[in-house]
């Protein structure tokens, strides 16, 4: 035990003597001080009442560091007195901009009983693709938008890939209304087009039959857009693969200044090819209303 604690005083002196005495690291507080030069005196100092010659630090003089100038304002720089400098008042008139979202959310709809009724007031299943979900979607067909309705399955390919058809409730549908009213969608007649479709209705199950001629599963409803009274136009381009080109253009608005007379024309040209030769589609749709 006494071995150690003198070789551990041994190493603290020998580390003692290589390091050397401490020296205080100058500081902003310390620079500001007077600092002694070669022609001063050394000065003396009692210490525990024995005089004692203090010599000048061997660092030597400590110079002070600059300060960053000060930013100056633009009437200073100009030579102008800050009290005499006038700022410019500019007049703005105030912008009005307003916002308006379209929900996804359907609160009424007339398929089910050829009304408009609410649809928590409907005692049927019935579902709606609005129009924000078919502009946003860029759906083509109508197979794009039916498949966000539950319980039916696009059938790809069924007569011969010309016309749409679906599987309701494990029925199959191979015709669409129109209003209310049997439209298209059976053999060779082709895709619907979807340019002046407002929404899609789907009517699941046996309330189907208000329709007459319908399968148990249900029945898929096409809206088609209506006259404004309000004047709108838009132009809409879509490219997509296999040299897919569609433009298509709407305009409605009052033709009376009364407002009692209205139209409204929706028009789209659609050039496309395939992923198999020597096939190629080119429609052209106009509905005036």
């Amino acid at each position: 035990m006494a071995r150690r604690l003198l070789l551990m005083l041994s190493c603290l002196t020998v580390l003692t003597a290589c390091i050397g005495p401490h020296k205080p690291v100058p500081t902003q507080r310390s620079q500001s001080a007077q600092v002694p030069t070669e022609a001063e005196p050394a000065r003396e100092k009692h210490v525990n009442g024995e005089a004692a010659r203090t010599e000048p630090d061997s660092m030597g003089p400590v110079v002070p560091l600059p300060m960053p100038p000060i930013a100056r304002t633009p009437a200073e720089v100009s030579g102008i007195p800050s009290a005499q400098a006038e700022v410019p008042v500019v007049d703005v008139k105030p912008v009005l901009v307003i916002a308006q979202s379209e929900p996804y959310k359907v609160s009424q709809a007339n398929t089910a009983t050829k009304t408009d009724t609410p649809i928590m007031q409907t005692p049927f299943s019935v579902q709606v693709v609005p129009q924000q979900v078919i502009r946003d979607q860029q759906a083509v067909r109508l197979e794009t938008a039916v498949q966000n309705v539950s319980g039916v399955i696009v059938q790809r390919g069924a007569n011969g890939d010309t016309s749409d058809s679906f599987v309701i409730r494990g029925f199959n549908v191979d015709h669409t209304y129109r209003n209310g009213v049997l439209g298209g969608g059976s053999f060779g007649q082709g895709h619907r087009e979807m340019a002046n479709v407002e929404r899609v209705e789907v009517l699941k199950g046996p309330g189907a039959i208000l329709y007459g001629r319908s399968e148990p599963g249900g029945i898929v409803n096409i809206v088609t857009k209506q006259p404004l009274a309000t004047p709108y136009y838009s132009v809409q381009q879509q490219f997509g693969s296999y040299n897919f080109y569609r433009t298509t253009a709407d305009a409605t608005g009052p033709l009376t200044k009364d407002d009692t007379l209205l139209y409204r024309v929706n028009v789209s040209y659609e050039n496309s090819g395939s992923f198999r030769r020597f096939m190629k589609e080119d429609n052209l749709f106009i509905a005036p209303v």
